[in-house]
């Protein structure tokens, strides 16, 4: 054999054992998803993660100005993706300054009482350290997670509901929580006491909500309509809210990619079957208003 078509054979065979070693993630499922769902989360997790870090970076680039930003490969062959965002850090996870008419009716649709946002802002206040720290870690907007928050238990630490779901943000112990507590590297399911704990209550919430963004719908390419799948599916789980968008990946990441914030959000308030989705979705995002009026980034306006 000549030296050329040996070199070239040693290419063809260096090129599949890369593909097949990019395919072998791990997917951090949350909610214990049917098998099918697993294997359809499995088959696409290493284009999410590709994707996903192309998508932030462009992102990135666009809003925090001057950006440094580099993918590195993971020790598990994932991808890791790293910024320095200069003065302000990369807001890819969402914005609570987006505006269109659909979205301006979904928040007018929903209003906090003045008697509610009198005692609303001294609650919030007890946990907004909590809330600023992981919605830093997370690239996550502290006013999404005081809406959730109150959205989930109306800032009661101790709730539990019929379904086990505990605390601040409702994590269920068996589901997200054990996928939640996988993913930060530890085993076994957190105990009530921990999820009663509000700092650890919001640590596993956000890092739930992560994952729903980054290993599900991390193919979607508009960080809006992104948000507003993640913001459904942690009510419901990924696998119910894909299946309004198509039957397979392919079929949904193209649907979901060819379509506009609004068309995504309009779909998900008329075509999810579930209703408490849907109210669920509206409260989100009408409570989120409010809170975008006081709390920034960095901290609060005017908690106290």
């Amino acid at each position: 054999m000549h030296l050329t078509q040996r070199w070239l054979l040693f290419s063809l065979v260096l090129c599949l054992s890369l593909m097949v070693h990019a395919s072998r993630t791990t997917v951090c499922s949350a909610g214990r998803p049917s098998s099918a769902e697993r294997s359809y989360a499995a088959s696409s997790i290493s284009r999410q993660k590709t994707d996903s870090a192309k998508t932030s970076v462009a992102a990135a680039k666009g809003r925090a100005g001057r950006v440094s930003a580099q993918i590195s490969s993971g020790a598990d062959g994932g991808l890791k993706l790293s910024w320095d965002a200069g003065n302000r850090s990369a807001d890819v996870a969402g914005c609570s300054d987006w505006k269109s008419p659909l979205l301006d009716e979904v928040i007018g649709s929903h209003n906090i009482s003045k008697t509610r946002q009198q005692t609303l802002s001294k609650d919030a206040a007890l946990y907004s350290d909590a809330v600023n720290e992981w919605s830093r870690k997370f690239n996550l907007k502290p006013d999404l997670l005081y809406a959730m928050i109150l959205t989930e238990s109306d800032f009661n630490p101790r709730l539990v509901s019929s379904a086990s779901a505990h605390g601040l943000m409702q994590v269920v112990p068996d589901t997200a929580g054990e996928e939640v507590r996988r993913w930060f590297g530890g085993n076994g399911l957190p105990s009530s006491s921990e999820l009663f704990d509000p700092y650890t209550n919001i640590k596993y919430g956000a890092g739930y909500f992560h994952l729903l963004q980054k290993r599900y719908f991390g193919f979607v390419k508009d960080p809006r309509s992104r948000e507003y799948c993640a913001i459904a599916a942690y009510n419901s789980g990924a696998g119910p809210i894909m299946r309004v968008f198509g039957e397979n990946r392919k079929s949904v990441e193209s649907k979901l990619n060819a379509m506009t914030p609004d068309e995504v959000l309009a779909s998900l308030l008329k075509r999810v079957p579930i209703k408490q989705i849907r109210m669920y979705l509206r409260k989100v995002l009408g409570s989120r208003k409010y809170f975008a009026s006081t709390v920034s980034d960095g901290g609060s306006k005017s908690l106290n």
